[in-house]
Order: C-alpha cells, then sequence, then structure tokens
C-alpha cells in the first residue's frame, strides 16, 4: 500500500516507495508538488474535496477514485485518510482495490450460481421425500391387500381342516405358522405406515411411543397439550412429525445411552412444537459430529420445508440431549 503525508494545499511533504509506483513518479517529483497535479483529470475535484473533509473534521475518511495516475487512468484506488492532531497534515494510505473489486465482480455470479443449485438440491430432496412416502404408502397397501388377505384366506381353510377328525396336530402346528406370518405382516404396514396417521398426529405420536418403550425397553412418556383438542392438523406435517419423532427415538437409541425419554407436542397460536429430552450422555459424549449425522440432516430438511425452525442442544456430559421443533400452521 502506498503512503502520502500531504499538507492543507494538497502538497506531498512525504511518501514511500509503493506511492511512487502508484503515481508512476519519483520522490524528487512529488515532494512539494501538488498531488492533484499527479491524478488523472478526472480524480482531481474527488482528491481536493477528500482533503477537505479530512481536515474539517477529525475523523478518518475514505475516498474511492476510478482512474488515478496520468499514465495508469483505469486503475480503481481507495484512499484512507485522517489529519494529525494539530491539523497540519493529513496521512493518506492509498490501497489498490481494482483486484478486488474485479474478484467481487466475479464472485457474484458464482454465488448466484450456487444458490441455484442448492435450490435445485433442496427441490430434489423434497421430491424425493415425497417419492419415499407416496411408496411407503404404496407398497404397504399393496401387502395388507395381497398377502394380508391372502394370509387370512389360507388361515380359514387350515381351520376348516383342523375340523375334521386325525388333522388337529398337523393344522395347529400350521396355524401358528400362518398367525406368525400375520402378525409380521402386521409389523411390517406398521412400519412402513402406521394406521395411526390416519388418527391424527397425537394418536400416531403416542402409538410410537408406546412402540419404542415396549421394544426397546426405555421409559417413554408423551405430554401433548393442545389449545384446541379438535384441531385437525394436515396431513404432510402430521406425517413428517411423526417421521422427525421416528429418527429422534432411534437416535436416542443408537447414541444417548439413556434410560428415559420425554417427548412434549404443542399447539398454540396456529404455531405446533414438538421437543424430545433424554437423559443420556450427550452430543459429545455420543461422539456426534453435524457432516456425519445424516439422520439429523433429515430432519433439519423435513422442518424446512414446512417453514419451521429446528434446534438441538445438550448440556454437560450426563446431561442429555433436547431436540426442539417449531412449526407454523399458517
Amino acid at each position: 500500500m502506498g503512503y502520502l503525508l500531504v499538507d492543507p494545499a494538497g502538497r506531498v511533504i512525504d511518501c514511500n516507495g509503493a506511492a511512487m509506483d502508484l503515481l508512476h513518479s519519483q520522490q524528487a517529483d512529488l515532494l512539494g508538488a501538488s498531488l492533484a497535479d499527479k491524478l488523472c483529470p478526472g480524480s482531481r475535484t474527488a482528491l481536493r474535496a477528500h482533503i477537505e473533509r479530512v481536515f474539517s473534521t477529525p475523523i478518518k475518511h475514505q475516498c474511492e477514485l476510478q482512474g488515478f495516475s496520468l499514465q495508469d487512468r483505469n486503475r480503481r484506488v481507495r484512499l484512507d485518510s485522517i489529519a494529525d492532531a494539530q491539523n497540519q497534515y493529513c496521512h493518506i494510505v492509498i490501497q489498490d482495490i481494482g483486484e478486488r473489486c474485479g474478484m467481487e465482480a466475479g464472485v457474484d455470479p458464482l454465488l448466484a450460481r450456487m444458490k441455484k443449485k442448492e435450490e435445485q438440491l433442496r427441490a430434489f430432496a423434497t421430491h424425493l421425500l415425497g417419492m419415499k412416502e407416496d411408496e411407503r404408502k404404496r407398497v404397504a397397501k399393496e401387502v395388507h391387500d395381497e398377502l394380508g388377505q391372502n394370509l387370512l384366506a389360507l388361515r380359514l381353510e387350515v381351520s376348516m381342516l383342523a375340523a375334521r377328525d386325525g388333522m388337529q396336530d398337523n393344522s395347529a402346528f400350521a396355524l401358528n405358522i400362518i398367525d406368525t406370518s400375520m402378525r409380521s405382516v402386521r409389523g411390517i404396514i406398521n412400519s412402513l405406515r402406521p394406521y395411526t396417521l390416519d388418527l391424527g398426529l397425537p394418536a400416531a405420536l403416542e402409538w410410537q411411543v408406546r412402540q419404542f418403550e415396549q421394544r426397546m425397553g426405555i421409559s417413554c412418556h408423551l405430554q401433548a397439550d393442545l389449545d384446541d383438542p379438535g384441531y385437525r392438523i394436515d396431513e404432510q406435517i402430521t406425517l413428517s412429525v411423526f417421521r422427525i419423532l421416528q429418527e429422534a427415538l432411534a437416535n436416542v437409541y443408537q447414541h444417548a445411552h439413556a434410560n428415559a425419554v420425554q417427548v412434549r407436542l404443542r399447539l398454540r397460536a396456529k404455531e405446533l412444537y414438538l421437543s424430545v429430552s433424554d437423559n443420556g450422555v450427550g452430543l459429545k459424549a455420543a461422539g456426534w459430529r453435524p457432516r456425519t449425522a445424516f439422520g439429523v440432516l433429515g430432519m433439519r430438511e423435513r422442518v424446512r420445508q414446512l417453514g419451521g425452525r429446528m434446534r438441538l442442544c445438550s448440556g454437560k456430559q450426563g446431561e442429555g440431549t433436547t431436540l426442539a421443533v417449531t412449526i407454523p400452521l399458517s
């Protein structure tokens, strides 16, 4: 950066080598000369006004000049200037900002392209999530309508055979296999798309909490506080919140080493609030890393699609972790 010492009349008192290079002048030619005379004509008026402001107000002033020296009319520079305490001369620091401006001009289109690509990726992620849920629903229906009905018909046939003499032992074994298969089919259907989703969000979350407690052996309690119990939350929000809770409870089981989970659902002033708190080891002790936590990224994406907010926080080791989600219902 160039440096100049200039008096109130704009005459150069001192300068460094960088300033001489910027002005294409030798020290002997600059000292005592008017700085404005060394600039290209288009920058002289702006320089004089800048120096006048510097000596009139005891603060640092900035000025950008397009075209600086007589030999370099396309160079763009910035002047940072301040007067001394006695107001006898001012310090001027000259910085060539042409390269910076060129870089900024190149960065703006790049940022625009990156933003467009990010929007396309988010739209694609939304499309994939929708396709995934549609496929779950389709497979669950086909399993119920085809496999479930066929197993039911087979059970009726075997039951009729069991009524015949001498077939009780063989038929009892077959009936046991069929009953086990039917339970497996119901489990598959519920894992794909639980029927409780059609009963509303509180019922669906209650079912998920009970399933988690029974299968994982971890105490789990749901507290629902709805200002209007009859308010019907639309299907998209119900499904997204259900999947968020599902993923959150899976993370508790896999990483938290907790023995108790508290789930809260609150509906106030057209805003839905869900929190999942455990008494586990916390995020740091569990080895949680944001870049590889794809389950958490999936939850954030679902929340973003609904225009909501999500916060994941943890206290000291042993104080557990809390997931908090807020979704507008307007």
